[in-house]
């Protein structure tokens, strides 16, 4: 069963500093504030008080080209680092951010609620550390000693826009950036690997933290939906039996976010997992989103 967030923290931005910020942010995974008259000035203030490098759409060196996984997100701000909240309405499993073609994901994810509140769906959060502590010890083992690969296949007219690149060499040359292997298609099409651990280790803390049920839940239940695939590195497919019962386990240590209109939250992206329930097509919330490395959680991450 799922349980709530505790009650948002009313707060001035005066009355805010990155110690607090760091001190709470490292006690439980993330941290929520809500002032209904905060602005998408103030989230950039509060926002750059405890994040560095932000992540930021263009072709220069240690930008991202590819900010969401489905689609491009609209800029939202000159700096070219605010981005709108994915524009689909499907549900989407828990998850970290970017672990299935990162080798180095970013620290944090930055929410602001721009405008809209009430009964409708949310976002969820499960804290990846309490999850790899609950799963069967043989689960454990199995997960910490056999990488997943995660495999994608893009269209040559989504490679061109998603990538931001005009060439296969130049697609080429990103993604052995990012350590993706590939193999091209007779219709232009590429499909790319990339191999990576579903846990992390924080210091000497396992976290499981990964895109395993975003990508395996899909390709069980709606397989027919996308030819994104996740399997075991060494060619083992997909155990339907162990599949549910990470969710299982997930859905009981699954926190819920309420938007509130001025709600800002930051996620521990090295540590807690997201995700949203199916959105209503008349919900009337616009979130903000950025992502962020952050210098205190530089030796914890992966």
């Amino acid at each position: 069963m799922q349980q709530s967030i505790v009650p948002t923290q009313q707060i001035r931005l005066g009355d805010l500093s990155p110690e607090v910020m760091r001190e709470a942010l490292l006690a439980q995974g993330f941290l929520r504030l809500n002032n209904a008259h905060f602005q998408q000035s103030d989230f950039m203030v509060i926002s750059e008080m405890l994040g560095q490098n932000f992540v930021s759409e263009g072709l220069a060196k240690n930008q991202y080209r590819s900010v969401g996984a489905s689609g491009r997100r609209q800029v939202l701000h000159a700096s070219q680092s605010v981005f709108s909240a994915p524009g689909r309405y499907f549900e989407l499993p828990l998850h970290g951010e970017c672990y299935f073609e990162q080798r180095h994901p970013p620290h944090l994810l930055w929410f602001y609620c721009e405008s809209g509140e009430g009964d409708y769906q949310s976002t969820t959060l499960c804290d990846g550390i309490e999850l790899f502590a609950r799963l069967a010890s043989e689960d454990q083992e199995l997960f910490l000693n056999h990488p997943l690969c995660y495999e994608r296949y893009h269209s040559e007219h989504f490679w061109r826009t998603q990538y931001l690149v005009d060439t296969p060499e130049a697609l080429e040359n990103y993604l052995r950036s990012q350590d993706r292997e590939w193999e091209w298609l007779p219709d232009q099409g590429i499909k790319t690997r990339f191999v990576a651990s579903a846990v992390h280790m924080r210091k000497d803390i396992p976290v499981f933290i990964n895109s395993f049920l975003p990508f395996g839940l899909r390709q069980l239940r709606r397989p027919e939906e996308t030819r994104a695939r996740v399997s075991f590195a060494d060619g083992t497919p997909l155990d339907q039996d162990l599949l549910l019962r990470v969710e299982a386990v997930a859905e009981r240590l699954t926190r819920r976010v309420d938007w509130k209109k001025g709600d800002i939250f930051v996620v521990d992206n090295t540590r807690m997992m997201h995700g949203r329930e199916a959105l209503s097509t008349d919900d009337p919330r616009k979130l903000q989103v950025r992502l962020s490395a952050c210098d205190v959680l530089t030796e914890l991450a992966p």
